[in-house]
């Protein structure tokens, strides 16, 4: 076999996709010299001839030495044929099967397998195997259960099967709710970054105004040492909570303390009225403030061993042992002050952690998570006693930094030899890097998936609806290799069966609406899957075209899905109508003069195509419009639409020009900074605003489901 053979036959069988189309149907493809590259990336010696062949030799001997697939999903109700790999040459007559479901039910089986069907099996022919669908009869609740199976030579082999739901959980009447960066809010009672007594306020505040959900970015720690790696979608962690939302007053303990006349007033007032959260300064003053809080909860409830602190140590016990690493970690990162990987050996390899942290520090950081934790479950539970209940709708980001906690506690299942990101298109010439590392498939599947069902159940804990960022990352990733730019990456197939079966198990299981995040560059085959699975789309008012080059009416928009004028990544709409976005785009060369015009010859017509689906919809009458009139008109045009749920961005219920992130900018652009206009208090007592809300609850209600 020659090497360019064992190269695409180890791609194969790793996932690695050798040609993809673009959104405008162009092809394009992975030569050998990148494929191997990611190989290398996903831990695959394969970069000469002897090193691809002792690779392929390993992969058959791992299939020899269990056929079974580490994970097989099926759905409920469904006929069950288990995959299993042999050898063309087996002289095998029968096989036993038996099933231990999670609560404890058995079932158990023969096949003979002379007449169990066959299926092709490419690549792996060419090693000399073949695939046999081993027929199961059994009736399987859902949920995760362990299957086994024993050959006729004696031989046993394990599989871990999951049973999913046919559809995702899809219980929810037909409502809308407003979006917001809560960073970004500003109020009399924050200390310049928005916090969770703030998001109390805003639920309360949302339902006297009719709405039925607030969507946030993503709450998950970042890394709390640095004030400038502030991105909320490339985050430390997918299982611990970012304790810079915590609401420091709110604390019963620094109520006691005295210390809410702190002597930082005055940095509290700057860091109160300026327009972007200064995280240099705001950190390090709640980081303080919270340590004289913690102070005070050891003197009053440790020796004394209050309820309270009965409290705090359940919460120690129900996180266990990765509760306590997490605190470990952010310790070290303080006492390293850099990413993990270069930490020395006993650090990197969560050996003598002691020589490096102390117990109290770790108790601190426990500390935090307990009351991020506490506030949040509270903020809920008042969500849910409102009339009507307001629930929350986070975000759930692709991955993990690389230099995170994700990554040190398991850094077997990530490839930090790459990054995730997005080859170059229209609108982003160069690409994107995102900042995030991947998963690598294959460790994943040996792994059953636990680490993404624990971070999916992290979720869904706190969330009534979650929004699944890049959905198409269920089946597949654009991986750039360390150092490369992004025209140099190339697909990776990750088990999208799987991880939406997971996906729809744990929707079901914790009653919480999955949106998948869908900006049109989403194949169809994925979108289908998710309309069966009843995983809500994602309908931006910006692509929603029909074939002609016409927005689409609202009542063309399907019902299974979250409709939204924008995102935190587009233009606002005013930014949209003035042309701000690609002003800016412009300044910072992000784009080419001859793209400028190109996109502001697009943007005029596209101006024009909404005025007049506006006016047929009765929404404006012919003649001059002030942008806050075509603002109002285009967010009840979105209120309209046949989707079930709706989402308003705050930044276009103030009619805001700027936008939360610029994609493709770091330091250029102040990404993940920008505060909102109006201060929470002024939002709530301003007419407009009130009267708009009105207007989009009235014409909600009003909507019949085609």
């Amino acid at each position: 076999m020659k090497f360019s053979e064992k190269i695409k036959l180890l791609s194969n069988l790793y996932g690695i996709i050798p040609h993809y189309h673009d959104i405008w149907g162009r092809l394009h493809g992975a030569s050998i010299e990148q494929t191997i590259k990611i190989l290398l990336c996903m831990e695959i010696r394969a970069e000469n001839d002897h090193t691809a062949s002792l690779e392929l030799a390993r992969a058959y001997e791992n299939i020899r030495q269990n056929p079974l697939p580490p994970v097989f999903t099926v759905e409920e109700n469904s006929t069950i044929k288990l995959p299993i790999l042999l050898e063309e040459k087996n002289e095998l007559s029968w096989i036993k099967w038996s099933i231990s479901e999670e609560r404890g039910e058995k079932h158990e089986g023969e096949t003979n397998l002379s007449t169990v069907q066959k299926s092709p099996t490419e690549p792996l022919e060419k090693l000399g195997i073949k695939r046999y669908l081993i027929p199961i009869q059994a009736n399987l609740k859902l949920g995760y259960h362990n299957l086994s199976v024993r050959l006729s030579t004696g031989k046993l082999f394990n599989t871990f099967l999951i049973v999913t739901p046919q559809r995702a959980y899809h219980r929810i009447s037909r409502c809308w709710g407003i979006t917001v960066q809560l960073y970004s809010i500003k109020s009399k009672n924050n200390f310049g970054i928005g916090d969770l007594g703030d998001l109390n306020q805003l639920l309360n505040w949302t339902s006297k105004i009719g709405g039925r959900f607030v969507g946030l970015n993503p709450l998950y720690c970042l890394h709390t040492d640095d004030p400038h790696h502030i991105s909320p979608y490339s985050p430390s962690t997918r299982r611990f909570l970012n304790p810079w939302y915590i609401d420091i007053q709110s604390i019963p303990e620094f109520m006691d303390s005295g210390t809410n006349n702190c002597k930082q007033l005055e940095i509290v007032n700057s860091l109160q009225k300026s327009p972007t959260v200064e995280y240099e300064k705001a950190v390090p003053l709640k980081n303080e403030l919270l340590k004289n809080v913690f102070e005070r909860f050891l003197k009053i409830h440790a020796s004394k061993n209050t309820p309270r602190w009965q409290s705090f140590q359940k919460f120690i016990q129900k996180k266990g042992n990765t509760l306590n690493l997490f605190a470990k970690f952010e310790t070290l990162r303080q006492h390293f002050q850099t990413p993990w990987f270069n930490w020395p050996n006993e650090a990197r390899e969560k050996k003598d952690l002691e020589k490096y942290t102390t117990e109290k520090e770790t108790l601190y950081r426990k500390f935090l998570q307990f009351i991020a934790e506490e506030q949040l479950q509270s903020v809920i539970a008042s969500g849910k006693r409102t009339t009507p209940s307001v629930t929350l709708f986070l975000d759930f980001p692709v991955s993990a930094d690389a230099g995170g906690f994700d990554t040190w506690y398991e850094p077997e299942l990530y490839s930090l030899s790459a990054e995730l990101g997005a080859p170059p298109d229209d609108f982003n010439p160069t690409g994107q890097k995102w900042g995030i590392v991947p998963f690598i498939p294959h460790k994943l599947v040996e792994k059953k998936f636990q680490p993404f069902i624990e971070m999916l159940r992290t979720a869904m804990k706190f969330a009534g609806i979650i929004r699944l960022d890049h959905i198409i990352g269920l089946m597949r990733l654009f991986w750039i290799p360390k150092g490369d730019k992004p025209n140099q990456g190339v697909y990776v197939q990750y088990p999208f069966k799987d991880l939406l079966g997971i996906v729809t198990l744990e929707s079901v299981r914790n009653k919480c609406v999955v949106v998948g995040e869908d900006l049109g560059t989403v194949p169809e085959t994925v979108r289908s899957k998710m309309e069966d699975k009843r995983i809500f789309t994602y309908k931006v008012l910006y692509f929603e075209k029909d074939t002609n080059g016409q927005f689409k009416k609202p009542d063309e928009y399907p019902l299974y899905a979250l409709s939204t004028e924008s995102t935190h990544d587009l233009p606002t709409l005013a930014g949209f109508w003035k042309g701000t976005d690609l002003s800016i785009r412009r300044k910072l060369n992000l784009i080419s003069e001859e793209m400028y015009r190109k996109l502001k010859e697009q943007r005029e017509e596209d101006k024009k195509k909404l005025i007049e689906v506006l006016i047929s919809e009765g929404l404006l009458k012919s003649g001059e419009f002030s942008i806050q009139e075509i603002i109002e008109a285009l967010l009840i045009f979105v209120a309209k639409t046949n989707s079930t749920l709706t989402a308003i961005q705050m930044e276009d219920l103030l009619a805001t020009d700027t936008q939360p992130n610029l994609p493709g900018t770091t330091s250029e652009y102040p990404s993940w900074k920008i505060r909102l206009e109006k201060t929470l208090e002024e939002i709530q007592n301003c007419e407009k605003v009130s009267k708009l809300a009105t207007t989009i609850t009235k014409t909600r209600s009003t909507v019949k489901h085609l």
